[in-house]
């Protein structure tokens, strides 16, 4: 009964999903009845349209015959009608009911009382057959030959007989299939009920299923902790989060143990709970410090209540972790304390702009009291006094930003005033609205100091104290604007001093450093106070000559300096000797703005450097030309480099003995788009200026190893390129490595390349260049030294580096055989050479007594025109290839 009951509430809650499910079902079924009916009619009236067109078959069919006066034909069309398809019988039967043709014989002059009386077609369903009567009217056939039956007598009747499997009965179809239509409809209505109540109970037993899950995971994740002590003071029950929190792997390790010694530090502490507990019955708020699994200590509140179980008082309660808060409370107190004894200065103001607290050091580096400082705006305080209008911007930052860094003036008690750096924060609420104004105030007084000191450094030379390269220009810029709104002339000055660098190099570098103090010195001697003497760096010094009436004045002015510099100076216990090379530009006649004048300045110093030192010299327009067609040739050479327009020449060495060809010279040669040839001197040096020696270098060296195997391979094994060194390349500390790899990329020994390197650029640096030689000799690399004579090297220094041979210069070999001092001095040289071990090489040669002379005083082999000029790679092949037919 309760089950019913329970069914019928269950229903009436289920009826908002059952009334309109009923009610689209019900509309269904009246759509499938009128759909059935529609189909019935159909057939039905299709039928009927058979049977009439049966009918007048056989009575056309009858009249037929009876005309012709054969009966014959009559009977065998209705013999086919009777053993048509599903036709059990057909009979004809007259209007008295007598049977006077049936396919059934059987049936045969036997009466149908129904067919005696018909008026219309009859339906007459049997077991395994329905029997169909249609009545022959005469007015549908006969009135022609017969009027008298005009009036629609009935003239026969035709009975036919079909079997259920055939044709059903239409009528009772009808009715019945109308009930099963709606029997049918209230079954679906009934399953998807059924259906609807399955799937809505397992959405419930989902939703319990879920529900429980949450409550459980609420259980074993909430950050509150339940537990349990029984009177034994074991700890029977405890939350999956306890066991998280005290660092234990499962609730096991700790179930059913003794309390006090499992979380507890000590019995006592265990005692004093339950005391309290059993005592006060609930207790709220109690703190305990529990211990974790590994020692750590956890801060607990708990609250606790004494309730009886089974006979059996247990101690049920909750705590939860307070450690953190604890601890924030403990950094609450520190940063008090911090607030109260850091040297910055602290003010916290209120929303309303009411200063709430400050700190001492705000009161001692001020002067003032906190009554003359609390519960007023920073603008009503006289330490801000100064800085009312400032500080009311500082505020429209602040509600702008919400923060805001700047320095600001703050005044003593005593009046004096000094700079703070203010910073201010904006503290709010979780709503976003402000509840303080935090500002911190630092004393910058030494900040101050500190700044003005680095300004100095930053616009100074460290080592001098002179105005450095940024004062300088600063100042430069100035002396060309006042002069150009007020006209005049400056000069600037551009002094290099000579012979430094061996000096520093020789001496040590305190030396140099005392040497370019006591220049800076002697500079600002020879100056005028309205004059700038600024170092640049190094040994680079510039002076602004300011308002000079002519040339007069500044050549006056820089032999003054010439003369002070030259003479011999005291420094460190040394007397050195220096001087001077000084580059003139004068305002405006050789330029308008400062970089142009510095430049020009700059190009004549090195023009007096090159007139040998100890001078000076006035830029003028030539200077600019070279300068620029060097910049030209530069951006050109680069370009070059890159499209590969550097190619390499190669000029042949002759064994002055045998007079076969022993190797190559590799000589970079560059032709412009217009076929003209630029000197390697000038581009060579251009490279070394620019920084392109190193590229140009590689790809000589490459492109002279990659000939040197192709000759090798063609038979020509003997064969050695020698390559040439600038002093840059030297400075490569790749360069042994770059050796190695085109070596090894093109399958050549060591000795197979010869290094030449010139007298002076083998003495620049003895020490480096040394060290250099030893490791390529170790290679295996030979190494020559060329333009031997013109140089400045010593005996003692040439004997110590590992040289294979030397390369006479052709300047000695112009005036031999006729010039008996070139004739004698040549011979010298072969003859130390020999001396030392060294193979000579002359190069140069330009005709055949010069050769012959070469092979009498014994020098090993030779170069030069007589021979061949330099050849581009495929000639010098081809040069090749014929010299050995020629042998």
């Amino acid at each position: 009964m309760k089950r019913i009951k329970k069914f019928f509430r269950q229903l009436s809650v289920d009826l908002h999903f059952l009334v309109p499910v009923t009610l689209i079902v019900f509309f269904l079924c009246l759509i499938i009845i009128i759909a059935k009916d529609k189909m019935v009619s159909d057939v039905e009236s299709s039928f009927n349209r058979y049977m009439g067109y049966l009918k007048d078959t056989v009575f056309l069919s009858t009249y037929d015959s009876l005309k012709k006066g054969n009966m014959k034909v009559f009977e065998d069309i209705l013999t086919q009608i009777g053993t048509y398809e599903q036709v059990k019988e057909f009979s004809l039967i007259n209007k008295n009911g007598k049977v006077v043709y049936s396919t059934n014989k059987k049936f045969l002059k036997t009466k149908d009382p129904k067919a005696a009386e018909i008026s219309k077609p009859l339906t007459e369903a049997g077991r395994d057959k329905i029997t169909y009567y249609f009545p022959v009217v005469t007015v549908d056939y006969c009135t022609r030959c017969h009027r008298q039956w005009e009036s629609g007598e009935i003239n026969s009747v035709y009975r036919i007989s079909l079997n259920n499997s055939s044709f059903v009965n239409l009528v009772n179809i009808s009715s019945f299939s109308n009930k099963a239509i709606f029997i049918g409809g209230f079954i679906a209505v009934l399953l998807i009920y059924i259906l609807y109540s399955y799937i809505k109970q397992l959405r419930f037993s989902e939703i319990i299923s879920e529900s429980e899950k949450k409550y459980r995971s609420l259980f074993e994740n909430i950050m509150d902790v339940q537990f349990c002590i029984n009177e034994k003071g074991e700890l029977i029950l405890i939350s999956p989060s306890g066991v998280g929190l005290l660092n234990y792997r499962d609730k096991n390790e700790i179930l059913y143990k003794n309390f006090s010694s499992k979380l507890l530090y000590d019995e006592q502490a265990y005692q004093d709970l339950v005391k309290k507990v059993y005592s006060e019955k609930e207790v709220y708020g109690y703190e305990m410090i529990l211990k974790k699994k590994n020692g750590e200590p956890l801060i607990a509140e708990a609250n606790m209540r004494l309730v009886e179980k089974g006979g059996e008082k247990i101690i049920e309660g909750i705590f939860r972790d307070i450690t953190e808060r604890k601890n924030n409370e403990k950094q609450l107190q520190l940063l008090a304390s911090v607030f109260e004894n850091t040297i910055e200065s602290i003010m916290i103001v209120s929303s309303d702009g009411k200063i709430q607290k400050i700190n001492q050091a705000f009161l001692d580096s001020t002067g003032y009291s906190e009554e003359e400082i609390v519960d007023f705006s920073p603008l009503e305080i006289q330490p801000f006094n100064e800085n009312r209008r400032y500080l009311l911007k500082v505020a429209a930052e602040v509600r702008k930003n919400d923060r805001w860094k700047g320095e600001i003036w703050c005044r003593k008690k005593t009046g004096e005033i000094f700079p703070q750096w203010m910073s201010v924060s904006v503290l709010k609420d979780d709503s976003g609205n402000v509840m303080n104004y935090i500002l911190l105030l630092h004393d910058i007084t030494s900040l101050k100091k500190s700044e003005e000191e680095l300004r100095h450094q930053a616009t100074h030379d460290m080592l001098t104290g002179l105005p450095n390269r940024q004062l300088f220009e600063d100042r430069l810029k100035r002396a060309v604007a006042h002069h150009e709104r007020y006209g005049g002339k400056f000069a600037l000055l551009f002094i290099d001093l000579d012979n430094f660098k061996n000096i520093n190099d020789t001496l040590g570098h305190k030396i140099g450093d005392l040497l370019l103090v006591k220049a800076g010195e002697t500079l600002l001697e020879c100056c005028r106070e309205s004059d700038t003497v600024a170092r640049l760096g190094g040994d680079e010094f510039t002076i602004i000559l300011n308002d000079i009436e002519d040339e007069n004045g500044i050549v006056a002015v820089t032999e003054k300096i010439l003369k002070a510099v030259a003479s011999a100076k005291k420094v460190g216990g040394h007397e050195v000797y220096t001087s001077a090379s000084i580059g003139i530009a004068v305002y405006p006649a050789d330029g308008r703005n400062s970089v142009s004048l510095i430049k020009n300045a700059d190009m004549a110093m090195y023009k007096a450097k090159e007139l040998g030192a100890n001078d000076y010299y006035f830029y003028n327009s030539d200077l600019k030309v070279r300068l620029e067609r060097k910049i030209s040739l530069t951006t050109k050479l680069a370009k070059a480099l890159e499209e590969n327009d550097i190619k390499v020449y190669f000029q042949p060495l002759i064994d002055l003995k045998s007079g076969k060809i022993t190797g190559a010279e590799a000589l970079a040669r560059w032709q412009t788009d217009t076929s003209r040839f630029i000197r390697p001197d000038e581009f060579i040096e251009a490279a070394e200026e620019s920084g392109l020696i190193g590229t140009l270098g590689d790809h000589v060296l490459n492109k002279s190893c990659e000939n040197l195997r192709k000759w090798h391979d063609a038979g020509f094994e003997n064969l050695t390129m020698s390559v040439n060194l600038s002093v840059k390349q030297m400075n490569d500390q790749n360069l042994v490595t770059k050796t190695k790899n085109a070596l090894k990329k093109y399958s050549l020994k060591p000795t197979d390349l010869v290094y030449e390197i010139t007298e002076n650029v083998a003495m620049k640096d003895f020490d480096a260049t040394l060290a250099l030689f030893k490791e390529l000799s170790g290679l295996g690399v030979k190494i020559s030294m060329d333009d031997f004579g013109t140089g400045y090297s010593s005996l003692a220094y040439l004997k110590q580096f590992p040289l294979n041979s030397i390369k006479i210069d052709k300047v000695f070999l112009q005036n031999i055989p006729e010039n008996e001092k070139d004739n004698n001095l040549i011979k010298g040289i072969v003859w130390m050479a020999k001396s030392l071990g060294l193979n000579v090489v002359a190069e140069g040669v330009e005709n055949k007594f010069q050769s012959e002379f070469l092979r009498e005083i014994g020098c090993n082999g030779c170069q030069g025109y007589y021979y061949s000029r330099p050849l581009p790679e495929d000639e010098f092949f081809d040069y090749l290839k014929a010299v050995r037919r020629d042998e």
